[in-house]
């Protein structure tokens, strides 16, 4: 057995010392084991994944709270999670826990529970299930606290995790108070550091997303003053600081200050994000829009067909984000007086889209502007 299977181990085989299962069957498992994560490591992905199966079947007969059949779980769900396949690995992490929940306390301290919480919460929260993400980060975090202690570095963490997942669920106070807990703990540590950076620039995204936006400028200024004091010049960091401003003095109509804001930025965000990058066509896109919203179309249009370029490109034809830059550019078009440019770009739309799941709201956002260009 390879030193890392042993390690893994370990804590299970200080509890079960006796195996049940037979002496064939379990040198069988062992050699399976350690041959499914010797090609997990070589990158023998497919490979990897069948021993591991097997594993698994194997396991199964040596009864349920046998370490065996615990590692063979974690194994294969951690597999596919490296293979981009989430929801099988949740199920399997889900298995894990319920199957802890039933075994006696002296073994459960042996079980990695911590970990395996934070992996079923990460998957929820790439999925896009962010109130899900947010129960499971909050069943960590007491446990976090109880291993590593209430003012640890992994604690911020889980707080921090628990404010973004709740700015994309729109559980904004909540969002709110979890990342001042974060913060707490940070400024413990060193009041001038690049986690209580990140800290106030996630609390100034939170309340401007409140409308909060005189809190959320000075929030953003103090996240921009220390990173431009700890990252050199140019870094996606403080491009990312001037981004959040701009982006809260556009939602604030203060159009102005906005473009100045992304102006100024520009050239950073195309060296830190790269020219045709997705993040570099979301700032090109809010730019835009503050350009929009000031009715300075010449100056929008082709920052928004810039945008369009870059999405169609990256993104799924489904991806309801497209279906943004192309009604700015329809309503820019529209509104400088060049209907037919903007039936153009609908129409071009619901062809790019057609046959694919696209949701309701992106489809009628654009059939509302194609009604309007007579």
């Amino acid at each position: 057995m390879n030193d890392l299977v042993r390690y893994r181990l370990l804590p299970f085989l200080v509890v079960f010392a006796v195996c049940t299962a037979s002496s064939a069957i379990a040198d069988s498992w062992e050699a399976t084991i350690c041959a499914a994560d010797n090609a997990q490591k070589a990158h023998q992905l497919e490979e990897a994944q069948k021993l591991y199966e097997e594993a698994l079947k194997q396991a199964e007969s040596f009864g349920e709270g046998d370490p065996r059949l615990f590692l063979s779980i974690k194994g294969l769900a951690d597999l596919h999670r490296d293979r981009k396949d989430q929801d099988k690995a949740q199920q399997l992490y889900l298995r894990y826990l319920r199957m802890a929940d039933h075994l006696d306390v002296a073994l459960q301290k042996g079980l990695d529970r911590l970990s395996i919480m934070l992996d079923i919460a990460t998957i929820s929260r790439d999925k896009g299930r962010m109130t899900e993400a947010i129960g499971y980060y909050k069943k960590a975090l007491p446990l976090a606290k109880q291993q590593l202690g209430e003012h640890s570095e992994q604690v911020a963490t889980i707080y921090a995790l628990i404010g973004y997942c709740c700015y994309f669920a729109k559980q904004r106070d909540e969002g709110i108070e979890a990342v001042k807990q974060a913060l707490k703990i940070h400024l413990r540590k060193q009041p001038n550091s690049l986690e209580v950076a990140r800290d106030l620039a996630q609390l100034a995204g939170l309340y401007g997303d409140k409308h909060d936006f005189a809190r959320a400028d000075a929030l953003g200024r103090q996240a921009l003053a220390i990173r431009l004091k700890l990252c050199k010049p140019g870094d996606i960091l403080i491009v990312r600081s001037i981004e959040g401003l701009a982006i809260n003095k556009g939602n604030e109509h203060r159009n102005d200050e906005a473009i100045a804001l992304f102006n100024q930025g520009y050239h950073m965000a195309e060296r830190a994000f790269g020219r045709d990058s997705l993040s570099m066509g979301t700032y090109m896109l809010e730019l835009a829009c503050a350009y929009q919203d000031k009715g300075d179309y010449g100056k929008a249009i082709p920052l928004f067909e810039k945008t369009l370029a870059i999405e169609k490109k990256l993104l799924s034809r489904a991806d309801a984000s497209i279906a943004r830059p192309v009604a700015g550019l329809a309503t820019c078009y529209l509104k400088s007086g060049n209907p037919a440019a903007a039936r153009r770009v609908c129409q071009d739309y619901l062809k790019f889209v057609a046959g694919e799941k696209v949701s309701e709201e992106a489809l009628f956002k654009i059939k509302n502007i194609l009604d309007k260009c007579h």
